[in-house]
């Protein structure tokens, strides 16, 4: 427990929600003045191709608090709420410093992971986020629903690797600044 200051008004903790009731959870929880934390991620159908929207962790939040103000104890009986995570009848139990923290940097303002399959075009360059080429660049040469193929510089010459779009990420070109 050395990573958390049990008094800092930043120490993030779990709540578990209702079944199916994770948005009622936040708003409850938002309206009692507690900083709460859910996010989810975009996926697309793929019977439909329209956009889903899913609980990151299905039934859980996050949830930040000054466990010294006694306000935190009605968390127990916010509505869509079942219980707050490793909590005992005294204390409940901080999450490691920099957890959360560090989900929300990566989810941005929005809250949410985006996981709908990317769009290349042949001439873009991409980086591989992913696998035995994780962190090289390449120059995508052919885009289908599934695959998307890229030139690789490696092992001194230039190779072709078909990879899911999963696995890239758009990587901006370079732009020449002129010095005047």
């Amino acid at each position: 427990m050395s990573d958390v200051l049990l008094n800092d008004p930043q120490t993030w903790y779990c709540v578990q929600s209702n079944y199916h009731q994770e948005t009622l959870a936040k708003k409850a929880l938002l309206h009692e003045k507690f900083i709460v934390f859910y996010p989810v991620v975009l996926e697309q159908s793929r019977r439909t191709q329209k956009t889903l929207i899913n609980a990151l962790f299905p039934r859980y939040l996050f949830i930040s608090f000054d466990i010294l103000d006694l306000a935190w104890r009605r968390i127990h009986t916010t509505v869509g709420v079942s219980r707050l995570m490793g909590c005992d009848a005294e204390t409940p139990l901080p999450l490691p410093r920099g957890y959360v923290e560090q989900l929300r940097a990566e989810a941005g303002p929005y809250e949410q992971f985006d996981n709908r399959p990317r769009r290349f075009e042949p001439g873009d360059t991409t980086q591989i986020t992913g696998g035995l080429f994780h962190g090289a660049s390449g120059l995508c040469v052919h885009s289908a629903k599934e695959r998307v193929t890229i030139l690789l510089d490696v092992l001194g010459g230039q190779r072709l690797v078909t990879l899911p779009p999963q696995q890239l990420v758009p990587r901006p070109r370079a732009v020449e600044i002129p010095h005047g």
